[in-house]
């Protein structure tokens, strides 16, 4: 894990990273992010709720590797509010990465919230990617050369 903790400012441009695969997995009740919000530890697809478990698991992944500090020494969880043309997606993807590796050691890697930040991350690069120019021109099958 890295030796820097995760700002809140990282933090809200990840907020805005998975909020915005709302528009290619859908947000309604049931959907792809709905459910992996809920196993990241969101009450609800709402930014200030996805905000609260990012900023839960970045304390745990804190309290790991620094067993002597306290959940007080992290300082109040913000209130996260949707700005996601604050940060390009690409910045939003570096957010969603920072924090991933930030909770990628005991006792937060391998839980089912970690899994979901995971899975949320590699949807957002999958969604930048698609959204290429040369992704579209790229062909679906490649024909063997004769």
């Amino acid at each position: 894990m890295s030796s820097f903790i995760v700002s809140d400012s990282t933090l809200s441009a990840a907020v805005d990273g998975i909020l915005s695969l709302g528009k290619d997995y859908g947000s309604s009740p049931g959907s792809f992010l709905w459910k992996q919000t809920r196993t990241l530890g969101a009450k609800s697809s709402k930014p200030a709720d996805i905000g609260k478990a990012l900023a839960s698991l970045k304390s745990s992944a804190v309290a790991g590797r620094y067993p002597d500090s306290s959940p007080d020494d992290m300082g109040p969880v913000p209130v996260y509010r949707a700005n996601p043309h604050l940060h390009s997606r690409v910045q939003q993807f570096k957010a969603l990465t920072c924090l991933a590796y930030q909770c990628a050691e005991d006792p937060v890697a391998g839980t089912p919230p970690y899994e979901a930040l995971r899975w949320l991350k590699s949807a957002l690069a999958a969604s930048i990617v698609q959204a290429l120019p040369e992704y579209d021109s790229a062909q679906w099958d490649l024909q063997e050369a004769n």
